[in-house]
C-alpha cells in the first residue's frame, strides 16, 4: 500500500517514470489489488506507452470487472489504436453500468458520429453529455453538432 500511495503521488506530480516504479513495486507486493494495475496503466498510458498501459487496464479488469474507469480508459486506447469496435463495446459498458459518466457519454456520441451508418446513435449521446457536463469545453461543439442535425 505504501509503494501504490507513492506511486500516485508522484503521477499526480507528473514524474511518470518514479510512478511506474513505485506501481510495479506495489504489483510485486501484491498482485490482486486491481488499483494497483490501474495506477500503473494509467502511468503507462501518460507516457504514451499504450500496449503497456492496455494490458494494466486488463489485468485490472480481470480483478475487478466492474471497475468502470479502467473500461473507460482501455477504449481511449483502443479508439487511439483504430479499433473502434472494441472502444464502443467497452462504452456501452461504461455508460450502461455508469449513466452519468459524462465522458464516456461523449467519445461513444463522438465514435457513433464519425460514420453516416452510426451519426443517428450519436444525438441521445451528446444530449446526455450536454445535461451532465454543460458547461465542459467541448460542449459548443457538440451543440453546434446537434444543431446541424
Amino acid at each position: 500500500v505504501q509503494a501504490l500511495n507513492r506511486g500516485r503521488l508522484y503521477l499526480e506530480q507528473n514524474n511518470l517514470d518514479q510512478a511506474v516504479y513505485y506501481f510495479i513495486r506495489s504489483v510485486e507486493n501484491d498482485d490482486t489489488m486491481p488499483a494497483a494495475f490501474y495506477y500503473l496503466a494509467t502511468a503507462y498510458s501518460e507516457k504514451g506507452e499504450l500496449d503497456l498501459a492496455k494490458d494494466g487496464y486488463l489485468r485490472t479488469l480481470q480483478l475487478d470487472a466492474k471497475f468502470v474507469n479502467a473500461r473507460y480508459h482501455l477504449a481511449l486506447i483502443y479508439q487511439q489504436q483504430k479499433d473502434d469496435a472494441s472502444a464502443l463495446r467497452l462504452l456501452q459498458e461504461v455508460v450502461r453500468d455508469k449513466p452519468d459518466y459524462a465522458a464516456a457519454h461523449y467519445v461513444l456520441a463522438y465514435l457513433y458520429a464519425k460514420s453516416p451508418a452510426t451519426a443517428a446513435q450519436a444525438r441521445p449521446h451528446y444530449e446526455r453529455f450536454l445535461q451532465l457536463a454543460p458547461n465542459d469545453p467541448a460542449a459548443p461543439a457538440v451543440r453546434k453538432w446537434l444543431q446541424g442535425r
